[in-house]
């Protein structure tokens, strides 16, 4: 009896002793040193600013007449007399932002006219004619006397070096750099006299003079201002990174 206690006292040993040596190798292998840490990447947006000083001018005048030249029978089948108020700055745009910026200016479709409260225009589909040439015109032979052209420059402010909107280095719209584009516009009403209009309906020179410049006198006695709406956009250009400036 005495001799298997002795047996079974030396396996108890035995375990305990590889338990622990067991323990010792597994804590070895799975008790590393770790670390870690969190963080966030931050990338700031290209900014965006377009700016336009105190925004587009009112193009409104009411210091355009007519041309003071005589009807010639040129006018009836070439060029019509015609008279502008020269160009007019209207607006200073400004890109200051991070990104460069294609710009489209766009006016209204027809010309805001502003009348005499005792001023009326004619009804139906016929204005002034040779047989009435003291009658009121139509509203729409009033608005197709007049038209507008803008101009652009983006170097300096100069009107004479501007070039025609729609055109050129302009055909397609403004480009502004990042930063530093700028672009001066302005803005040039124009009146032409109804001759060729006149003439083409009656194909009498002495006829189509005395209807223009009664339709002319009609709108000196009767309108005070004309105007012309006139917008912009602007939309981005580039990209960043390789935006440029």
């Amino acid at each position: 009896m005495t001799k298997k206690r002795g047996i079974f006292s030396k396996l108890f040993f035995s375990v305990v002793m590889l338990t622990l040596i067991s323990c010792c190798f597994l804590g070895s292998t799975f008790a590393r040193y770790t670390s870690g840490r969190s963080g966030t990447a931050t990338i700031q947006v290209a900014e965006w600013k377009i700016s336009d000083g105190e925004g587009f001018v009112d193009i409104e005048t009411n210091q355009l007449s007519p041309s003071k030249k005589e009807y010639e029978e040129t006018n009836g089948t070439n060029e019509a007399r015609s008279h502008s108020t020269g160009r007019i700055l209207v607006a200073t745009i400004k890109n200051e932002g991070e990104v460069g910026a294609m710009v489209t200016l766009t006016t209204g479709d027809t010309v805001d006219l502003t009348k005499l409260e005792s001023a009326t225009y004619a009804d139906g589909t016929t204005g002034l004619t040779i047989e009435a040439l003291d009658g009121n015109p139509l509203q729409t032979e009033v608005e197709a006397l007049f038209s507008i052209k803008l101009y652009v420059n983006t170097t300096t402010d100069s009107a004479v070096a501007a070039t025609e909107y729609g055109n050129g280095d302009y055909a397609n719209g403004i480009e502004l750099e990042a930063k530093t584009g700028v672009a001066y516009i302005y803005a040039e009403l124009t009146w032409t006299s109804a001759d060729r209009t006149y003439y083409e309906a009656t194909t009498n020179h002495a006829h189509a003079e005395s209807l223009a410049d009664a339709l002319d006198t009609w709108v000196g006695e009767n309108i005070t201002e004309i105007g012309f709406e006139v917008s912009y956009t602007a939309v981005q250009n580039t990209e960043r990174p390789g935006a440029g400036a």
